[in-house]
């Protein structure tokens, strides 16, 4: 695990309590918030947050806004190092993020924010605290986190929920606290209670043209899929198309370091090689 050192580069550790939440726009003719990710002053975004959300709901997501961030710049300096070494990538550190994020969503649904509302909420977050580097397969093309694509990939709209797990919480904050985590202290006690099961949100939007050329060019089924990359594609594109899961850019590049030496470097015409799912 990377040291809190080398985090604290490019995440600010202590979050504010009342910062870090997307921006909700005022109420729509539904009667509830329109929540958009559009730039916002603080005081706007403090103000429009405290009228949704009440202290402890925003505490709580701030909370785990800050793990994601956290674990995001660790898979960052692994992705760099690997680069730098030809070591291979840490699979704990996707898994840290992984986990991070299935946190962040179960925060977000004990507060009672829709998905569209956690994804502001992670944006907003991300461009208030994040300063280091975003790895190439969770961006999108203006160089900002991809957090629709990175929570749809880890939660799966679509999927059904897994089992609620009592101790999950317990256990979580736990080995937080083990790791010294100086925002601990902000978590409510009641934290580690059980979660309800929440059924998942079913996709709505047609397929994306870039995951369709993506999905057309694949040669071969089951363990002997290829891929050559073409103009405009990225570890993270590819990922998606082929899993659903922008993060397993990770797994693909561990299978392909014969003919690639960094994740957030895509060369042109080489052909990958597609792990099963």
């Amino acid at each position: 695990m990377p040291c809190l050192t080398t985090l604290a580069l490019a995440v600010t550790l202590a979050a504010p309590a009342m910062t870090g939440a997307a921006a909700p726009a005022a109420a729509g003719s539904g009667g509830g918030a329109e929540w958009r990710t559009a730039a916002m002053e603080p005081a706007e975004v403090r103000a429009l947050l405290e009228a949704e959300l009440d202290a402890r709901a925003v505490k709580r997501m701030s909370f785990y806004a800050q793990r994601v961030l956290e674990e995001l710049a660790a898979v960052a300096t692994d992705d760099a190092a690997s680069a730098g070494s030809g070591a291979a990538l840490d699979p704990r550190a996707t898994d840290r993020l992984r986990e991070a994020v299935r946190r962040f969503v179960d925060a977000g649904e004990r507060s009672g924010l829709a998905r569209e509302e956690q994804i502001a909420f992670l944006e907003q977050a991300h461009e208030e605290r994040y300063s280091g580097p975003v790895p190439a397969g969770l961006r999108l093309a203006d160089g900002r986190l991809d957090a629709k694509g990175l929570l749809r990939g880890v939660t799966g709209y679509d999927r059904a929920p897994a089992p609620a797990d009592p101790l999950a919480d317990r256990r979580y904050i736990s080995t937080i606290a083990a790791e010294g985590a100086a925002t601990l202290a902000t978590v409510d006690r009641d934290e580690t209670a059980p979660v309800a099961v929440v059924a998942p949100e079913p996709p709505v939007e047609e397929l994306d043209p870039k995951i369709a050329d993506v999905l057309a060019r694949v040669k071969g089924d089951g363990f002997e899929r290829v891929l050559r990359v073409e103009q405009g594609d990225t570890l993270g594109l590819i990922a998606r198309a082929i899993y659903g899961d922008s993060l397993r850019y990770r797994d693909i590049f561990s299978a392909n370091r014969a003919v690639l030496g960094d994740p957030n470097v895509l060369p042109v015409g080489v052909d990958l090689y597609l792990p099963p799912s």
